[in-house]
């Protein structure tokens, strides 16, 4: 190699380590932008509306704030004068206050104040109309997302609380409020764990202003496809400590061994199931006890316009032996006869929608493929709801869907859902508008809208096919990347078939070196917040663009390169090539003879 080579090679090896560094510092820097690595020392979670009460659970770290004592009061929205009024006084061994708050006017708008020598906490809720009412509202429902997620996701979803023809009551949040998968006796890791996730900004304004009906799913109780069966019996105690302790709850059926909770809205009756408390591998998702419980819910249908049944993990998927309990289709006898009590005259009413998380993705099923009971040909099923995640990868579990499937593979997915009840001169309906927000331009788009319109609103089993189709990124992403593999192509042959390098051998080794490097790009920027903070969600778009713009950039400087190795072959040719006065004074000195153009001159 000589020096004009060793040189231009050093660059080249400089412009890929400039680029493999930019790659992992933007992905750093996104990845301490995206997810919050602080504790909140105070946070407040409403929950367990009603017509004339809500519940307060309020965390105040004394020791942070340096106040020992907090006074939280609630006014009417547009009044100055609190209705009520409590001192929250710190003690050691008390994580988390609870505050249960009753006598309030239904369908009626209030705001709350948490201050100490300054306002700490502030925000508002309505509500609820009183049971029987046919008056509007709406309600949020989505699930997972990552620990401390600052996404904007939260934002949106407290956007719709503005000026609606029905208003935004609550949000049924249906697990994996954060990812800490946390098998501990501890109570105090665990309320530590919804510290980092409400240290989030987004997140802690949102839970302020808008009240929860939630239940767990696996990362948020045990860990990763954990039941509770399966569990160390202090750890199990621990969560279920914590849960009782740190959520906002309606009253819980039983409480000492599992969460499951019931409440009514106007004419809807919810029903929150836990299916992480009594679950254990190939044994039981819940416990008969909890079944029966469930049956007899639904049992009721008649009493209402709707019955939604909120349920943690996705119902319509076929056996997996490699992944055997982690939704329904791993506790095929319950699933069983729970599809065939609601679709047989036991159920007064065909009015129950079910809504499920997990999965990862938008999804709806009017029914069509949701009986899991014995083969009929006149058997009616429920729809279904598959909504989420808030912040996280797709994962496509379960299938298939009437409507289809809706998220991305390996982008960040940031989703959720509205339903809104009505009740007008006609049939009781519940609209589902389904969400989704870019991670590239931060726009939110409607997904999917479906209207089921009351009494019945079940379809007939196997009337529509369904899919769930992968969809692995977002077009613009998939562009990046071709135009990137498209570049690979005359990079690679500029270093192997071209001047640059006399040697083949040292050109076939500079060619992996650059290829290795230029996967790097891509590998850093994805890998970096697994290796930073143990995630798998990074941002595809920016390690896309930096992916193609680091190729390019590899392919101009080759470029340049090779022309200037040309030019200065194309001088030393000139360089080399006599002139004719040289040839003539050559041929002068050889023979002593005059040079033949000087003898034509001459006789001329």
């Amino acid at each position: 190699m000589n020096h004009q080579q060793l040189f231009g090679t050093r660059i080249l090896l400089a412009i890929l380590l400039l680029w493999v560094g930019i790659s992992a510092l933007t992905s750093y820097l996104l990845y301490a932008r995206f997810f919050n690595q602080d504790k909140a020392s105070h946070w407040v979670m409403m929950g367990n509306l009603t017509a004339s009460s809500i519940s307060f659970r309020i965390r105040h770290a004394a020791v942070l704030l340096g106040e020992d004592t907090l006074d939280l009061k609630v006014f009417p929205l547009s009044s100055t004068t609190p209705i009520y009024e409590t001192e929250l006084k710190s003690q050691d061994e008390l994580l988390v206050h609870s505050v249960d708050l009753d006598g309030l006017s239904e369908s009626t708008d209030y705001r709350f104040q948490l201050a100490g020598r300054v306002v700490l906490e502030e925000g508002s809720f309505r509500t609820a109309p009183a049971e029987n009412s046919t008056a509007s509202f709406r309600f949020l429902a989505s699930s997972c997302a990552y620990t401390g997620t600052t996404h904007d996701v939260f934002a949106n979803m407290l956007d719709q609380k503005g000026d609606k023809l029905s208003p935004l009551l609550f949000m049924i949040y249906l697990g994996d409020f954060h990812y800490e998968d946390l098998s501990t006796p501890s109570v105090q890791e665990r309320v530590e764990a919804m510290d980092l996730s409400l240290g989030a900004t987004n997140q802690k304004q949102f839970f302020a202003n808008v009240p929860i009906a939630y239940m767990w799913d696996d990362h948020d109780f045990l860990g990763n496809n954990m039941g509770g069966l399966d569990a160390n019996d202090d750890d199990l105690q621990a969560a279920l400590d914590q849960f009782r302790i740190s959520i906002p709850h309606y009253p819980l059926v039983n409480e000492t061994v599992s969460m499951h909770q019931a409440f009514t809205i106007g004419k809807v009756r919810f029903i929150l199931t836990d299916l992480r408390s009594e679950a254990g591998e190939f044994d039981q998702i819940m416990s008969p006890v909890q079944e029966a419980w469930l049956l007899n819910e639904f049992a009721q249908s008649d009493k209402y316009d709707f019955v939604i049944w909120a349920s943690s993990v996705p119902w319509i998927g076929k056996v997996d032996p490699f992944d055997p309990s982690d939704a329904w289709w791993g506790y095929r006898a319950q699933r069983r006869r729970i599809s065939m009590f609601l679709s047989s005259e036991q159920l007064p009413k065909r009015n129950v929608l079910v809504m499920a998380g997990d999965s990862h993705m938008l999804a709806f099923d009017d029914g069509s493929n949701t009986y899991k009971g014995d083969p009929r040909d006149d058997a009616y099923s429920f729809p279904i709801l598959q909504t989420g995640p808030l912040d996280r990868l797709g994962s496509f579990k379960g299938g298939p869907f009437s409507q289809g499937c809706f998220a991305k593979k390996f982008e960040r997915n940031h989703q959720y859902s509205v339903i809104e009840y009505s009740n007008g001169d006609s049939n009781p309906c519940l609209t589902i508008m389904a969400y989704s927000i870019s991670d590239i331009n931060g726009k939110q788009e409607e997904v999917f809208q479906q209207q089921l319109c009351g009494p019945d609103i079940f379809q007939k089993a196997g009337q529509t096919a369904g899919t769930c189709d992968e969809t692995l990124v977002t077009t613009i992403n998939v562009v990046l990347i071709a135009l990137a593999a498209v570049i690979y192509v005359p990079v690679l042959g500029l270093i192997l078939c071209s001047e640059i390098y006399e040697s083949c051998g040292f050109a076939g080794f500079m060619g992996l070196v650059v290829s290795v490097f230029l996967a790097l790009v891509f590998v850093v920027g994805a890998g970096l917040p697994l290796v930073a903070g143990g995630t798998d969600l990074f941002d595809f778009f920016s390690v896309a663009l930096i992916g193609f713009f680091a190729t390019l950039t590899v392919l101009i400087y080759l470029l340049l390169w090779r022309k200037v190795i040309k030019a200065q072959g194309e001088e030393a040719i000139i360089m080399e090539t006599p002139t004719q006065q040289e040839e003539d004074d050559v041929q002068t000195k050889s023979d002593g003879s005059e040079p033949e153009h000087d003898q034509e001159q001459s006789t001329q």
